[in-house]
């Protein structure tokens, strides 16, 4: 999965990347442990320019200076 993010985010050369419903949006399916340090190495890796924002779970993001 960290290499697929990466990928894409390559392709659209972003400077920030906010990845979305990685955390446990969906019990029991989906799983609250994501571990992130694998997606943070892939896009060092490949889109060194980029930032990854880690939001937390409901919390407001700023995207384009518009709040969240």
């Amino acid at each position: 999965m960290a290499e697929f993010i990466a990928m894409e985010a390559k392709l659209l050369s972003p400077g920030r990347v906010i990845l979305g419903h990685h955390d446990d949006w969906m019990p029991p399916v989906t799983r609250g442990d994501f571990d992130m340090e694998p997606v943070r190495v892939e896009l060092a890796k490949e889109v060194p320019g980029a930032s990854l924002l880690e939001a937390g779970y409901l919390e407001p993001v700023e995207i384009l200076g518009l709040p969240g």
